[in-house]
Formats: structure tokens, C-alpha cells, sequence
């Protein structure tokens, strides 16, 4: 397992979409906002990346307001991805939160990134988001549930 503390001056991962699943999908069909998708997650080597088959176009929106929700400072639970190999969650260590990014479920291959719930850096991870959603916008025409839930209990450590 690797884990990386990152430095404060660059966006700790970004996620890049090459397009649609079905570029030529319709609203009518399930697969239409489904992503090819890759997440890019930044180390003290570079980057590794790594494949995100089950991204959509609402799952983005969802991590932009679950981020959206930690940069206002309110408790949040772990966001669902729907993917096992894509965890996004808060913790806190010695006072501080921190978004907390796991790529791969196997603990042997696991790839873990603490962000710094900082507004400048969780802004420029909106940012990103934001951009791909503008870039690859929903096409299915439904109304999308938005899942962050914010809680009373304490972040996970």
C-alpha cells in the first residue's frame, strides 16, 4: 500500500474523461452517461493512474457537492461511488480533516491520497469537476439524486 501526504501546490488527483461509454447513446438508454475515465493521483514520483469503469456524469456531480459540502466545514459520510476501487472519504488526524482518496480495494495494491480539507485546494478540486461536467454534460434528462448526507457523529480516523 502507498500512501502520499501532498504538498499544497497542485491539485492532489484529477480525474480525466475521454468521453461518453456510448457517444452515441440516447436519453432513453441507460448507458448514456456513463464515462471512459481515468483518475490521475499525484505522488511524490509523479502520477499513477488508474481506470474508472464506473463513472457517470452523476457520480461527478455528486463528488463536486460532497466537496462543496467539506470545503463549508459540515460532516460528511463516506461518498458512494458505486465503484469498489474509488473511495472517497474525510478523516482527521492531529486536528486536521483531510479528503481522503483509495484507489484499489486490495490492501496489497492500494493507493491511498490525504488532501488538506483546505477551501484553495478543495476549490481547485471542484474546479476540475466542474470543468468535466461542463465538458460532458448529462444526457440521460432525469433528475439526479444527490447523494452527500451530512451527519452529527465524528469523521472516521
Amino acid at each position: 500500500m502507498t500512501r502520499t501526504n501532498l504538498p499544497t501546490s497542485s491539485l492532489a488527483w484529477k480525474i480525466h474523461v475521454s468521453g461518453y461509454m456510448e457517444p452515441d447513446a440516447t436519453a432513453e438508454q441507460n448507458a448514456c452517461d456513463w464515462l471512459q475515465a481515468t483518475i490521475h493521483i499525484r505522488t511524490t514520483d509523479g502520477f499513477k493512474q488508474y481506470p474508472l469503469p464506473l463513472l457517470t456524469v452523476e457520480i461527478l456531480e455528486n463528488i463536486a457537492e460532497w466537496l462543496k459540502l467539506i470545503r463549508n466545514g459540515e460532516l460528511v459520510q463516506e461518498l458512494d461511488t458505486l465503484d469498489p476501487d474509488f473511495r472517497l472519504l474525510v478523516v482527521k488526524r492531529a486536528g486536521a480533516r483531510f479528503v481522503k482518496l483509495i484507489c484499489r480495494s486490495d490492501p496489497r495494491r492500494r493507493h491511498r491520497v490525504d488532501l488538506l480539507a483546505e477551501q484553495t485546494l478543495i476549490d481547485g478540486q471542484i474546479d476540475m469537476i466542474e470543468q468535466l461536467i461542463a465538458c460532458f454534460p448529462c444526457r440521460c434528462r432525469k433528475p439526479h439524486d444527490l447523494v452527500p448526507i451530512t451527519f452529527t457523529g465524528t469523521p472516521s480516523s
